[in-house]
This record gives structure tokens, C-alpha cells and sequence, in this order.
């Protein structure tokens, strides 16, 4: 537990505290959606399938830490740091460094130290999903602001 609220602590002060590049609505909506990503996912690996879970067998009051604290938080780094304007070769290395920290803060957080346990997953499986994952993030944000620009009237 003090691994998460450490992280929490973490993650949300450096978020706090760089630059904004997103608006409030986009910063909203894609929080929101992370949230939502990890809800659904979670609620058919781990409930469903029984692959990965948090702290405990089955649902958790301290999973709202990891819903509300965790991912909103690192959905906005990525997403504000994202090398939009950047050409391929830089956000390629940005979806790479990502991606590898991803891994080692999962690997980081598996018990007995962490808040998250294996029950069938491997970390390789995450190693598939993250590209897709952070690939998702990005990509709704972009819908986002396509729905939210002015449109040309004909």
C-alpha cells in the first residue's frame, strides 16, 4: 500500500506541477476515458478471468486508489508530454520509453511489495498490450479534438 501512495503522491504532484498543454475539457475527457479503458479491461481479466488483480481476490475499496489516483494522472503526463508536433522517429521513441515504463512500474508492483498480484498473467502479456494501450490514449485524444474543433461550414 505505501508503494501505490507513494506513486499517487508521485505521479499527480509532477503532474501538477509541468506545463499544460491540454485544455481543461481535453485533460477531463481523457481521464475519464483512462478510467473508463481500465475499468473494462480489469473487469474481464481480472473479475472475469481471474488472470491479475489488485491487492485482494476479487472486488477492493483500495482499487479506487489505483482507478482515481494512478491512471488519470499518468494518462495526463503521456498525453501532455506527447511529441504531437514531432515527427515519426520521436514518437516512436516516446511509445518506446512509455512502454518500458510501464513494465517496470508493473513489475515494481506486483506482490509482495506492490498492490497488484498475477493469477495466470505474465508480464509479457502486458508487454503486447501497452503499445495498444498507449496507442488508444493517444488516438482518442485526437477524436476529441476533432469533435471539439470548429468545423467549416460549406
Amino acid at each position: 500500500m505505501l508503494f501505490l501512495l507513494l506513486s499517487i503522491l508521485v505521479l499527480n504532484g509532477f503532474a501538477f506541477l509541468i506545463p499544460k498543454k491540454l485544455t481543461r475539457h481535453e485533460i477531463y475527457v481523457t481521464s475519464l476515458f483512462a478510467v473508463a479503458l481500465a475499468l473494462i479491461t480489469d473487469t474481464y481479466l481480472d473479475l472475469k478471468h481471474d488472470l491479475y488483480g489488485y491487492f485482494h481476490v476479487g472486488p477492493d475499496y483500495e482499487v479506487l486508489l489505483v482507478l482515481f489516483g494512478l491512471y488519470p494522472a499518468y494518462s495526463f503526463i503521456y498525453l501532455n508530454l506527447f511529441p504531437f508536433t514531432k515527427g515519426l522517429d520521436a514518437k516512436a521513441v516516446y511509445l518506446l520509453l512509455h512502454w518500458l515504463f510501464c513494465l517496470f512500474y508493473e513489475w515494481l508492483s506486483i506482490q509482495p511489495f506492490g498492490f497488484f498480484y498475477y493469477n495466470g498473467w505474465k508480464l509479457w502479456y502486458s508487454a503486447l498490450v501497452y503499445p495498444f494501450l498507449l496507442v488508444i490514449l493517444v488516438g482518442h485524444l485526437l477524436f476529441v479534438r476533432q469533435l471539439y474543433s470548429p468545423r467549416k461550414q460549406p
